[in-house]
């Protein structure tokens, strides 16, 4: 199988794909999906997406993957997905646990779909999803031909992978960049694109960016057109293009090219299969970044893939300026351009200049348009950023007019028995009756008018493809009566085929046991205060360990497997492992070990080469950052050695009770608390057994791309830089080259201790402490004010001078 999926960012740019050749469009409802802003359509208009995407034979799927909070899995989620299910959805798209588990339960035999939020990065994620019951995984984007093959070896489970579109700078999921700063959660679909805005990045006083890379977060749009055959043959069946903030007329054209390389691929294989340049322009023209990338699929990282200089639409080159006369502006046109095409280039000094042609121009023909008081300089080139002709094209060919399938029909007409019209669309037929004929008075009724009249289908999904017709000489037949006929056996073969697809809630509800009604008093649960919480650190480096080592407060301590990773056998580690338990129990604190927030193959591998078996037996447990990481250490404890302690980090987020229980039933000891959730909502979910992070600069982004390495150059040496954004805040970044990723952190940390009394309030079984960019002293002042205030109840010394309550009072939408 191989499907081409579509975005449907309205409805009526679910129409456009499917008309253009999508075999499936993935799209959102007014809730719960991850694009929030595009035009998503209301429940009546889903349903009727729903019916076009079925009469066609095509699929939808529904977007559910944003976090849901307790209150919206309690209250809205089952009736939000009833009508859907009820009316034959294909499947839902899935990022949080939790809905995932509450599907899996209410709506046993509704295909789920695990979202590229969930950020599967190889072979052990793939397989626990396949154990949960997900039919398919869209792994992160960030994965090559060779991981992805790898995982099509491994696990028995359909393989969905982006192929054109837009790409997220950090792991999608793992981003908390727009939460933090302006509290739109792109876990909560409603991203506010920062990655999208100029920065500039520092190495102590050093500027180590350059004036002509002003956006150092934005990533090209990837094309695989050239790489298509390689996708295939790696085992990806489902090829996903991105785009449901973008124009009906973008999912259409995108859709109409993807289309015609995956059948030119069926037909001749990889021998036959050559692109046509002009097919790659007509991408360009509908949307690009200064160009295509071809993913990370065969690249790891670099300049290549970024578009530093400008982030958004630049078009095809399309006009060259030749000089400037009598205030107009004298340009050459580079390719064929038409009538209110809309071109644009950079006036001196005065940003961009926007012209609109009147007409069309050929290419290499020299024109004129009004330029006004605007500094050209010659030779400038302008950018077409609107190709009017090919909209208009699109438009005509995909968005109007109705999409109709082919038929067959049989009428037979005789004077003994009602008139007979069999209709047949695949496997599926109707036959309806209608009245006797007469014999004729006059003219006898001929088989090309009863043809004419069935054929006039009009607006409904069918067309006759071939229609036979029997009839008996000297009959007449009323034409309203044929009319009524065809009317009837349409109708009734549209109905034959979308009730196919139609479920039975009942039987659903009998299976879980479940009531209908779902109006059930919302739970607030606060722990049980039996004991003082525990205190626990997180540190990143040896300076760091050294100062919560010696104090008798801390109870255990997260060691970032990062410190004892060598980058290269010249740079001498500060300390083993080794060294840090044996440093950490003569203390009698617990020694657990952090995870990488990415566990990818090349993570693994140097991961297992320093941390043997052996070696991690003298851990007290893990704190695990990747939901990889659940099923991995699941089966390491059932194949080396007795189980250790679990604890799930706050990126395998748990924003209510089903992620929770989900987590326990794969055998977590503690959960961390959502760093996005206020008090109110932390209080719904319930924070007994969980961890509560209360001091930290928190990472916001953790990504393939290297900063170091676009800027000036790898030097496989660890850095501590800061990305300076346009309102001068500074962002401390570490490149962590022992695993090859970027870790952006917030510009201030969070300090939730100097709220004492209101986070002793919900229970957490532990407070942590997350030491990351921090000197000794540093550690050592948040160590003493995090005892007094959450330990003693005193009154805090000031931690920071700078620092931030996070969403613990605002939350997120």
């Amino acid at each position: 199988m191989l499907e081409l999926l579509a975005p449907g960012g309205s409805y009526e740019g679910l129409t456009a794909a499917v008309n253009a050749g999508a075999d499936a469009v993935y799209m959102g409802g007014k809730k719960f999906g991850a694009r929030a802003y595009a035009q998503n359509p209301e429940e009546r208009e889903l349903l009727d997406a729903l019916d076009y995407c079925h009469l066609h034979g095509r699929k939808l799927y529904l977007t559910v993957n944003t976090l849901l909070k307790e209150t919206e899995v309690e209250r809205e989620l089952y009736d939000y997905l009833l009508p859907v299910y009820e009316h034959g959805l294909d499947a839902v798209l899935v990022q949080d646990f939790g809905v995932f588990r509450f599907i899996r339960k209410h709506f046993p035999d509704l295909p789920l779909h695990a979202s590229t939020q969930m950020t599967i990065t190889g072979p052990d994620g793939a397989r626990m999803l396949k154990r949960m019951g997900a039919e398919r995984i869209v792994p992160s984007r960030e994965l090559s031909l060779q991981e992805i093959r790898r995982i099509h070896g491994e696990v028995d489970i359909e393989i969905e992978c982006f192929v054109h579109g837009a790409l997220c700078y950090c792991y999608s999921g793992q981003c908390l960049m727009s939460s933090m700063i302006g509290g739109r959660s792109g876990n909560r679909g409603r991203c506010a694109q920062p990655c999208r805005l100029p920065y500039e990045l520092y190495c102590g006083e050093q500027k180590r960016s350059r004036e002509n890379q002003k956006y150092l977060l934005s990533l090209k749009d990837i094309c695989t057109l050239q790489s298509l055959p390689d996708l295939i043959e790696a085992g990806v069946c489902s090829f996903k293009m991105e785009g449901r903030m973008k124009r009906p007329e973008y999912a259409a054209g995108v859709t109409q090219v993807y289309r015609k390389y995956l059948d030119l691929y069926t037909r001749e294989g990889k021998k036959g299969y050559k692109i046509d340049p002009e097919d790659e322009r007509m991408l360009m023209d509908l949307y690009n970044r200064g160009g295509f990338s071809g993913g990370y699929y065969e690249t790891r990282n670099g300049k290549s893939m970024m578009s530093m200089e400008r982030p958004n639409h630049q078009g095809t080159q399309a006009a060259r300026v030749v000089g400037v006369q009598n205030g107009k502006l004298c340009l050459k046109a580079l390719e064929p351009l038409w009538a209110k095409d809309v071109l644009e280039g950079e006036s001196s000094g005065r940003g961009k200049t926007e012209l609109t042609l009147k007409e069309n121009v050929a290419a290499g023909k020299e024109f004129t348009l009004s330029a006004g008081p605007r500094m050209m300089k010659k030779g400038q080139v302008f950018s077409r950023v609107r190709c009017e002709k090919l909209l208009q094209e699109l438009q005509e060919k995909y968005m109007k007019g109705v999409l109709q399938e082919k038929i067959k029909g049989k009428f037979i007409l005789n004077q003994e028995n009602p008139a007979i019209l069999t209709v047949k669309w695949k496997n599926q037929s109707v036959t309806v009756t209608g009245e006797k004929a007469e014999t004729a008075a006059n003219r006898p009724v001929e088989e090309e008018t009863i043809r004419r009249q069935l054929m006039k289908t009009g607006n409904t999904p069918f067309v006759f493809e071939e229609l036979d017709i029997v009839i008996e000489d000297g009959l007449f037949y009323p034409m309203q009566s044929l009319n009524e006929m065809r009317r009837n056996a349409l109708e009734q073969l549209r109905e034959k085929i979308l009730n196919q697809f139609s479920r039975n809630s009942k039987s659903c509800l009998e299976k879980t046991g479940e009531s209908g009604d779902r109006e059930t008093p919302l739970s607030v649960t606060a722990g049980k205060m039996e004991e003082v919480p525990a205190l626990l650190a997180s540190v990143e480096t040896a300076e760091q360990l050294l100062a919560v080592s010696g104090d008798s407060a801390i109870a255990g301590v997260y060691l970032d497997c990062c410190m004892f990773l060598p980058v290269s056998r010249t740079q001498p580690l500060t300390m083993t492992f080794g060294e840090a338990v044996d440093l950490l129990h003569s203390g009698k604190k617990r020694c657990y070990l952090m995870l990488p927030m990415i566990w990818r193959d090349h993570v693994k591998n140097a991961f297992e080469h320093i941390f043997t078996p052996e070696l991690l037996r003298k851990a007290d447990g893990f704190l695990l950052r990747s939901s990889e990481q659940l099923e991995y250490f699941r089966q390491f404890f059932q194949e080396s050695f007795e189980k250790k302690e679990m604890i799930a980090d706050a990126g395998i987020y748990t924003y209510n009770k089903e992620a929770r229980q989900f987590l326990e039933d794969w055998g977590i000891d503690r959960d961390t608390l959502p760093l996005e959730a206020n008090r109110k909502e932390l209080l719904q979910r319930g924070c007994e057994g969980s961890e509560m992070i209360v001091y930290g600069y928190l990472p916001l982004m953790v990504t393939a791309q290297c900063l170091v390495k676009n800027t000036s150059g790898c030097r496989k040496t660890p850095e501590l830089l800061r990305l300076r954004d346009r309102k001068h805040a500074d962002f401390p970044v570490r490149n962590q080259c022992a695993v090859c990723t970027n870790m952006i952190y917030n510009s201030v940390p969070l300090d939730l201790i100097s709220a004492g009394k209101e986070i002793s309030e919900l229970h957490p079984a532990s407070f942590r402490l997350s030491f990351t960019v921090e000197d000794k002293e540093e550690t050592l002042r948040i160590v003493r004010a995090a005892k007094a205030c959450l330990l003693r109840g005193e009154a805090a010394e000031k931690a920071v001078e700078s620092g931030t309550k996070g969403h613990f009072k605002r939350g997120v939408e």
